[in-house]
């Protein structure tokens, strides 16, 4: 029996690069599932409606993940093709998914997944190596709920050197990047995990946290998981990514602290 595929999407004011998104996966999926992160202010939903009938607008959380289990129930397939709208299908994974899926013996596929610095792809060391869980069994899989979380599968899970494609708009991992990008989401996460029940801890807990994590995070990125074999991009990477968790557990802890939240 033919096995059917969902592409699940989730944007946020991405006119400029939705089309490319769902370009790709629009001759190899039997349906979309789009879902819009709060309203929007572009014309990404206008795009949208162009692939798909399943357009969904959601209450603004700041980030994709708490909203993959809602287009996961939305999903009427075998198979969840999942990609953020900065990426896009490489030509040989295009050719290759309605192959992959026939496969009984495994329930999920990571690709490998580009990473970028300035705008040139990273060809060496630890950061170029990356993959992405992007295509599973629904049946087998956990969508996930808490920013930067993944969805996780009960299953057989392979790894095939196929491109998902990463086409970075700005660059995430320089100072002015995180501040656009990662200092604002911090502020998101931080609210999200209020709001959902993840900070129960009294308000002064977070402070001594939010050191806590990032003195412990940035040797273990840096020399743990070998980020210093990308010189001082490995360090520039390990350091935002510690100062990214200090300012989502300080805003929870001003956030506790003040007894509200600011939006």
């Amino acid at each position: 029996m033919k096995s059917t595929i969902t592409a699940s999407v989730i944007s946020y004011n991405d006119e400029s690069r939705i089309k490319q998104c769902l370009d790709s996966v629009k001759p190899v999926v039997d349906e979309i599932v789009f879902v819009h992160d709060g309203p929007c202010s572009d014309n990404t939903l206008k795009i949208a409606k162009k692939y798909t009938k399943k357009v969904f607008v959601r209450q603004r959380i700041g980030e994709a993940e708490p909203h993959r289990q809602f287009a996961m129930e939305q999903a009427e397939s075998e198979w969840i093709l999942t990609l953020d709208t900065d990426e896009y299908l490489s030509p040989r994974l295009q050719k290759a998914v309605k192959k992959l899926v026939q496969d009984n013996s495994v329930d999920g596929y990571e690709f490998y997944w580009s990473f970028y610095d300035k705008g040139r792809k990273i060809t060496s060391g630890p950061l170029s190596r990356s993959y992405r869980l992007a295509l599973f069994r629904k049946a087998k899989t956990t969508a996930p709920k808490k920013f930067h979380e993944w969805y996780k599968v009960k299953g057989n899970v392979k790894r095939v050197n196929l491109i998902l494609e990463h086409a970075v708009p700005y660059d995430n991992w320089a100072f002015s990047g995180f501040m656009r990008k990662h200092w604002p989401r911090a502020s998101y996460d931080a609210r999200h995990r209020i709001v959902a029940g993840y900070a129960k801890w009294p308000f002064f807990i977070y402070l001594p946290k939010a050191v806590l994590w990032f003195f412990l995070l940035l040797p273990y990125n840096f020399i743990i998981r070998k980020s210093f074999l990308n010189g001082l991009l490995g360090l520039r990477v390990a350091f935002l990514v510690a100062a990214y968790n200090f300012l989502t557990y300080f805003y929870i802890f001003k956030y506790k602290l003040a007894g509200k939240l600011p939006f």
